[in-house]
């Protein structure tokens, strides 16, 4: 009797916890689409319970305005709302599984390709309100922090199955990848100038292969 009581307990805390990252993984995502369409300033935690189906206290127990913005990017970017650099998430962790250089290149720009088109909204949302709120402008530097380093092991991955011909130095490298496959990239094209997801992503593996791995255009 006291194991299957013992058994039930666990199970009912498996469930809450599994309650808990649904409903949390739901708040965020509202708070993705209310940040990206109406920006920062414009959101309200009333709007983004709206948007969850949710009451407000749960938005709250999710986390304040500043953590959610910053927890519905990466959410948006990687699938999870960590702020482990990508290489140590399960994205990365697949992508990194793939030893063949082209195959490897291929699955990467497939992923930064629709992290950009999930995220590059929200990304406009977060580098506004970072330009007049202090605590988000420190998150944007530490933010950037990640990113050259997230860079700097995709420019390393690349390296390690041959694909990186460029005689230019690994610093140059790691700047020049981390400038191309930025959300800005996306906003611009697709966005802005009407292009394809298609397009963009062609474009992001053609560009990439001629500047920073080498190869030409």
């Amino acid at each position: 009797m006291a194991g299957s009581a013992e058994g039930r307990r666990a199970y009912h805390s498996e469930l809450r916890a599994r309650q808990a990252a649904a409903t949390r993984r739901a708040v965020l995502a509202a708070a993705g689409t209310c940040f990206s369409s109406q920006g920062y300033a414009g959101t309200s935690l009333t709007d983004i319970a709206r948007e969850a189906g949710v009451s407000v206290e749960t938005v709250k127990a999710v986390g304040p305005k500043r953590d959610l913005l910053l927890s519905a990017f990466h959410q948006a970017f990687t699938g999870s709302d960590s702020r482990d650099l990508i290489a140590e998430k399960d994205v990365g962790l697949e992508l990194l599984s793939i030893s063949d250089g082209d195959e490897f290149l291929a699955a990467l720009v497939d992923f930064l390709a629709a992290a950009n088109a999930a995220s590059s909204r929200l990304w406009r949302a977060f580098t506004s309100a970072a330009n007049s709120d202090p605590a988000l402008g420190e998150a944007l530097r530490e933010h950037m922090e990640r990113r050259r380093a997230d860079c700097g092991h995709a420019i390393d991955a690349l390296a390690a199955r041959g694909m990186v011909k460029s005689s230019a130095q690994r610093e140059v490298l790691v700047e020049t990848y981390t400038y191309l496959v930025a959300p800005e990239t996306h906003e611009h094209f697709v966005l802005d100038a009407g292009w394809t997801q298609q397009d963009y992503r062609d474009w992001l593996e053609r560009t990439l292969r001629a500047v920073v791995l080498g190869s030409g255009f």
